[in-house]
């Protein structure tokens, strides 16, 4: 896979559903193929319609692209936020900071689980806020830190992360590891010094929703190296079997989003060029206005 190598701090590279707009430049929507309709049908026909193998090769070959070690599909992305908030224990009496820009499904999952959403103001002429504004936020009861990228635009985040690793005892009262989530739903597949954008993060956020870079038309993909993250979050994935109870959520897709899924996940490099693409035509209208 042709990745995309990040060029810019507020590139506008993504496009909304909704088609063509008159006298104006189609955004965000989604690119599909007849090959993901002939993937779909076949799967259909194989009566492919609860959760399976292909759901399964999906994940596997999702984590294998965006070299992650583990994945979960999902079906929306409130889930996916969700379960990756309940899979580092963050709840009630937990604080996360994240951005005034973030997607409010983080929002309503933070509001899921009991815990206190703190919102980072946007630093001026900018999508995000600056790391010294999250900085100032960390406390002791900071649990978990959720970067976003709204329309595609990118942030360096690393003195965050710098932060973290010089203050491992932030204060003494840390009982909890503060974990860090990137939502890369309109990165995904671009690179920035080297590697993945996201492939830093204890858990990424992939969502898979109509305007997304990549779609199943509603969905997500939970992304992580941690055999633990992944472990409890595939354990809440799904109820019912033979487990002890506890509260468990219906939160799986079926064989046949995931065949769609698998064809997107081919097609990825053509979406990513046609997003550029659309990226520098904003530009250009913008080079060519009043407003330039």
């Amino acid at each position: 896979m042709a990745p995309a190598n990040v060029q810019s701090s507020e590139n506008l590279s993504s496009q909304p559903a909704g088609g063509k707009q008159k006298n104006g430049i189609p955004f965000l929507k989604p690119t599909l193929t007849k090959n993901e309709l002939k993937s779909v049908l076949e799967s259909l026909v194989q009566d492919e319609i609860s959760t399976g193998a292909t759901v399964a090769n999906y994940e596997k070959e999702f984590a294998h692209a965006f070299e992650f070690q583990r994945a979960l599909a999902l079906p929306s992305l409130t889930s996916a936020y969700h379960l990756a908030l309940m899979a580092v224990d963050a709840g009630q009496g937990d604080e996360v900071i994240l951005s005034a820009a973030a997607p409010l499904a983080a929002l309503d999952a933070i509001g899921q689980i009991g815990a206190k959403p703190v919102l980072v103001d946007l630093a001026r002429d900018s999508f995000h806020p600056e790391p010294a504004g999250i900085i100032r936020c960390i406390n002791e009861k900071t649990r978990v830190i959720i970067l976003s990228y709204p329309f595609g635009s990118f942030k360096d985040f690393e003195a965050v992360r710098e932060h973290l690793a010089s203050n491992i005892a932030i204060l003494p009262t840390q009982k909890k590891q503060l974990t860090i989530i990137e939502d890369i739903t309109y990165l995904v597949g671009s690179e920035y010094k080297g590697r993945y954008v996201g492939g830093d993060a204890d858990i990424a956020i992939v969502g898979l929703h109509e305007d997304g870079l990549m779609t199943l038309g509603k969905g997500a993909m939970l992304l992580t190296d941690s055999n633990n993250i992944y472990a409890v979050a595939k354990d809440l994935r799904m109820h019912g079997g033979t487990r002890p109870y506890r509260v468990r959520f219906d939160y799986t897709i079926t064989d046949y989003q995931a065949a769609m899924g698998l064809e997107q996940l081919n097609l990825l490099p053509s979406i990513l060029e046609r997003r550029r693409k659309i990226g520098h035509s904003f530009l250009e209208a913008l080079r060519n206005s009043r407003l330039s």
